[in-house]
């Protein structure tokens, strides 16, 4: 479906790849593509919320760079209105933009944009009153997702090893914590370092790490839910290990569950939980389900992606 109008285009300047490509290189691909174009703007990641806010009223669909936390922020804005947006994935992850797929490189999403869109309506996930369009996360990963945001500016071979050490240590069972899931009429008492709930599951099959976090569906309506409990440092480095490759999911001290709608109980007030990758502290218990078809976003035609990508059916 081809659509005659004009982007409004909004670009978290502090994204991944915006910072690494620079502001007169985005400038230069958006020209190149023959995006139609009613204007651009750079903006600082504080001020994103109101520029957002002030877009999601006007007459041009918005088109968001930047990584999923800009996307969640975009979509938390333009749910409530129903008016659709694109997205251009300019940051470290870009699940939902894989998942959507819309080609990784900037020059290439730019000229499917520019070649034609389509209107599709996905699932999103709530935790709470927090909306979620990839995952949620509890324990491990929410722990290392403020421990970059933390370390923010700091060399990548500097960081790497250091947020490795760290995940390694947060995975012990002295740092596990017991958690109540309840789904339906059946409740469940796990111990956890880290846990995960996806709005709809993950595929699992790839044989890497981005392609075992793909959802081979964003319109089934049920949450994914995977906790992990490492029990011994072979566990923890075995898992660690399967992330790149994509065998997490096959690992044995991975369980999975599914459901449209969950509890979680924690035994404590408030916890650190992230959010597409942004962290937030939340008041327990914390109420999970998913709300179908609820959020309209513009993506390439088919007929327009000439880079490789997965499914968004």
């Amino acid at each position: 479906m081809q659509k005659d109008f004009s982007y409004h285009l909004l670009i978290n300047e502090r994204s991944g790849t915006a910072g690494k490509t620079g502001r007169e290189a985005i400038e230069q691909a958006v020209e190149a593509s023959g995006l139609p174009l009613y204007r651009l703007e750079f903006v600082p990641p504080d001020d994103l919320p109101e520029r957002l806010r002030e877009a999601a009223g006007g007459e041009h669909p918005v088109l968001i760079g930047g990584g999923d936390g800009s996307i969640k922020c975009c979509a938390e804005h333009m749910l409530e209105s129903k008016k659709p947006f694109g997205i251009l994935p300019l940051g470290t992850m870009n699940l939902l933009a894989r998942d959507m797929n819309i080609p990784p490189a900037l020059e290439d999403a730019l000229k499917a944009y520019a070649a034609g869109v389509e209107e599709v309506a996905i699932d999103v996930g709530w935790a709470g009153e927090e909306l979620f369009l990839c995952c949620a996360a509890l324990g491990m990963l929410a722990e290392s997702s403020a421990f970059r945001e933390a370390n923010r500016g700091t060399h990548e071979l500097v960081l790497l090893p250091r947020l490795t050490a760290f995940v390694f240590n947060k995975m012990d069972p002295v740092f596990q914590r017991r958690v109540w899931l309840t789904m339906g009429r059946k409740k469940r008492h796990i111990n956890t370092a880290m846990l995960v709930v996806s709005s709809n599951p993950f595929d699992k099959s790839g044989n890497w790490m981005m392609e075992s976090f793909r959802r081979t569906s964003l319109q089934g309506g049920a949450l994914g839910i995977y906790s992990a409990a490492p029990a011994s440092a072979w566990d923890k480095l075995r898992l660690i290990l399967s992330l790149p490759t994509g065998g997490w999911g096959r690992d044995p001290v991975v369980r999975e569950w599914q459901a449209r709608e969950m509890v979680l109980h924690s035994g404590h007030k408030e916890e650190l939980i992230s959010l597409d990758g942004e962290t937030r502290t939340v008041t327990m218990p914390l109420h999970f389900r998913s709300e179908p078809k609820a959020l309209n976003l513009l993506v390439p035609a088919p007929g327009g992606i000439q880079a490789e990508g997965g499914s968004h059916g």
